[in-house]
C-alpha cells in the first residue's frame, strides 16, 4: 500500500480521536448517565425479606462535563411503555440532586410490597431526562428497568448451613418457624442457636399437628 495513503489513513484516525477527546474534555454541557447499562435488568423478590412491607434499592449515577461547585437538580422520569407498576408500588426523588466536586452519585428508589405481586412480577423503569442543568448522558445508559414479585420463595438466609438444621423450604415451614421462634431474619445465627431452634420448631409443628397440605414436615436435626 502506497505509504502516503498510509500516513493519511493514520491522520485521520489521530484528527478522529483527537476530536473525541475534545468533545470530553471542553464541552460545556453536562450529562448525568447510569453506571448500570439498559441490558442489566434488578430483579427484586419481597419472599427473600420476609417481614419487608418495602425494600430501597440504589443505583450509581455519573456525571460527564465540568464538576458542579453547587449541587444541581437532574430529572428523572417514569418511562410509562416500560412499567407495568402503578405509582403505590414505588417512589423515588424526580429531582435529586447531583453533589457537588464529584463525578459519581447515587438515587435510592423505593418498592412497596403488595397483594397483587403474589401473582405477578411488575417493572419499573426510570429514565434520566433533560433538565436546566443536565442532559441524558451515553446511549445505553440512560434508563435502568427493575423487575419486583412477591413469590414464594425461600429467603436468602434459608442456605446450605440453614438447611442442616431445618430441611428445604417450604412456605408453611416458614410460617410455623416465625410463630414458634418470633423472629423473621436469621442471617448470621450460628450453628448452635439454629440447632435450638430446629429443635423447638420440631416441638412446636408436633404439638399444633401441623401438616403441609396433609404431608409431613420433616425437621432433619435430632
Amino acid at each position: 500500500m502506497n505509504r502516503w495513503i498510509i500516513i493519511s489513513i493514520l491522520l485521520t484516525i489521530f484528527l478522529a480521536s483527537c476530536e473525541k477527546d475534545q468533545i470530553g474534555r471542553y464541552d460545556l454541557e453536562r450529562y448525568v448517565y447510569f453506571t448500570m447499562t439498559e441490558e442489566q435488568d434488578t430483579v427484586l423478590a419481597f419472599s427473600k425479606y420476609v417481614g419487608a412491607e418495602s425494600y430501597d434499592l440504589y443505583f450509581e449515577v455519573n456525571l460527564m462535563g465540568q464538576l458542579l461547585t453547587t449541587p444541581l437538580a437532574f430529572k428523572l422520569a417514569v418511562v410509562d411503555t416500560l412499567t407495568t407498576a402503578s405509582p403505590e408500588q414505588y417512589d423515588f426523588d424526580t429531582q435529586p440532586l447531583f453533589g457537588a466536586n464529584q463525578d459519581k452519585d447515587t438515587i435510592k428508589v423505593t418498592l412497596k410490597k403488595t397483594p397483587a405481586l403474589k401473582d405477578k412480577e411488575d417493572t419499573l423503569t426510570i429514565a434520566v431526562v433533560a433538565n436546566e442543568n443536565f442532559n441524558p448522558g451515553f446511549v445505553g445508559k440512560r434508563y435502568i428497568k427493575i423487575c419486583f414479585n412477591d413469590k414464594d420463595a425461600a429467603p436468602l438466609w434459608w442456605d446450605a448451613t440453614f438447611q442442616i438444621y431445618f430441611g428445604g423450604y417450604s412456605r408453611v415451614k416458614l410460617d410455623a418457624l416465625i410463630a414458634c421462634i418470633g423472629i423473621t431474619d436469621f442471617t448470621g445465627v450460628g450453628e448452635p442457636l439454629l440447632r435450638k431452634y430446629a429443635i423447638e420448631l420440631k416441638k412446636y409443628i408436633k404439638d399444633n399437628n401441623i401438616t403441609d397440605n396433609g404431608k409431613e414436615i420433616i425437621i432433619p436435626v435430632n
